[in-house]
């Protein structure tokens, strides 16, 4: 029933299986950043991302209403630009602020040389080393078992399918960091970057990034990278920046919405 009510508020929308449920996708013909994405977490309920980055918003308002009546009493958080107006009857609350961006994998150059040259290994298999890498990382990572959740949801195709691009990098056997990229309806979603805190602050991640995205535009034949961050994470989004993405037009709010029926 859910499945049927949503390809009907969508018409034409690609759909998967993600790590807990489906994923539903449509994107305006030609332009991958134009796009309402919508996925079914069993647990959590539903999540939609409207990606606008061209800053119009107007595009997706009916399919976005009609995603929020499907959802009805279950629980949904919405990504959209903080442009985006609820019609009467909505009611939402914001509970994080993001900044999205976009790179064109034709930009790519070679990545930054390094010496010793990392090795750059497969992250098959590796789900507990990346957790732990992770939560010892990113200050915005409270415990190793929000880490281990996080990687999973990663590898289990919660985002679309782990890239075979990501990987690791190490040196003498040692890992100096890692990065993670998922097949999202044919966007390079940045998942995830890590680097080892010992190390930090020295140019990796920039070289990891520049790695990966070389590796899948050899390989895998994606031309568009995707990703949003967090507005309170300054050294990330300092980051993204110096590589060259492309910062949208307006900043995008995670907010929960329920119908105000709902709340009487």
């Amino acid at each position: 029933m859910l499945l049927a009510s949503i390809t009907d508020a969508m018409p034409g929308c690609l759909v998967e299986q993600g790590g807990y449920g489906s994923r539903y996708y449509a994107n305006i013909d030609g332009f991958p950043l134009r796009s309402l994405l919508v996925l079914n977490h069993v647990k959590q309920g539903l999540i939609m991302d409207m990606c606008c980055e061209d800053g119009n918003v107007e595009q997706w308002q009916e399919q976005a209403e009609r995603v929020v009546e499907i959802a009805g009493s279950r629980p949904l958080y919405a990504i959209v630009p903080e442009t985006y107006r609820w019609k009467p009857g909505i009611h939402t609350e914001v509970v994080a602020r993001r900044y999205k961006y976009a790179y064109d994998l034709d930009q790519i150059v070679e990545p930054i040389r390094r010496i010793p040259e990392p090795d750059w290994i497969s992250v098959e298999g590796r789900e507990e080393q990346l957790a732990l890498m992770l939560y010892e990382s990113d200050s915005m990572c409270p415990t190793i078992e929000v880490a281990r959740q996080n990687i999973g949801d990663i590898y289990s195709g919660t985002y679309g399918q782990l890239l075979a691009s990501s990987g690791l990098a190490m040196i003498g056997g040692q890992p100096v960091g890692g990065i993670l990229l998922n097949d999202d309806f044919g966007r390079i979603l940045i998942s995830h970057i890590f680097v080892n805190p010992s190390i930090q602050q020295q140019g990796w991640a920039k070289w990891m990034l520049g790695k990966a995205l070389h590796h899948v535009g050899e390989n895998e034949g994606l031309r568009t990278v995707y990703g949003s961050v967090d507005a309170s994470n300054t050294g990330s989004n300092r980051f993204v920046r110096s590589f060259g993405l492309r910062e949208f037009p307006n900043m995008y709010h995670v907010v929960r919405v329920s119908l105000e029926r709902d709340l009487t």
